[in-house]
């Protein structure tokens, strides 16, 4: 499915955030940011990193998190891979973020409680299993977190990945 077309807004987004995190100068952050050759997407990813750092840029406790795992969905034909890019501490509670980042911004709030209870199941029975799942949508910026996932959310994830599924098995 992946054609490799269209912007790769992800990539240097969370590229950015974990020079930042890491203690890059700004000059070198400014470099990632004005990588791409598409303008928009320069603009785009300077707006979402500028959020970044108005929500998390004071955080004393940030560090990244590079534990990359796959989350399958039960008969369906495709894998999710999960790579959260940071953490906080924030009130004594530990929070894993995972970035959206996508030409259209908004993440809805159905999507993004999804989102959070992949995480969760992802990371079940590892270090992160106590954590907090958030997905950051800043180009709003909003957090959702796992308040965001109701009685609907598992029935939602089965009903999209049935439909995706089909959608694969039609252009096989």
């Amino acid at each position: 499915m992946n054609q490799n077309s269209g912007y790769d807004y992800y990539h240097t987004l969370s590229k950015s955030i974990l020079a930042y995190i890491e203690g890059a100068p700004p000059e070198q952050i400014d470099s990632i940011l004005e990588a791409p050759k598409n303008a928009f997407e320069r603009e785009h990813n300077r707006a979402a990193y500028n959020a970044f750092l108005t929500r998390f840029g004071k955080s004393k406790n940030i560090s990244s998190v590079r534990k990359k795992r796959t989350f399958n969905i039960k008969g369906a034909l495709f894998k999710i891979e999960c790579d959260p890019v940071f953490s906080t501490v924030e009130g004594g509670i530990f929070w894993v973020h995972a970035l959206w980042a996508a030409q259209n911004m908004k993440l809805q709030k159905v999507y993004g409680g999804v989102g959070c209870h992949i995480l969760k199941e992802c990371y079940r029975g590892t270090e992160l299993s106590n954590s907090n799942f958030a997905i950051v949508d800043l180009g709003v910026p909003y957090r959702h977190s796992e308040k965001s996932i109701n009685n609907h959310t598992v029935s939602t994830l089965k009903h999209d990945a049935a439909s995706i599924s089909r959608l694969i098995e039609e252009n096989l």
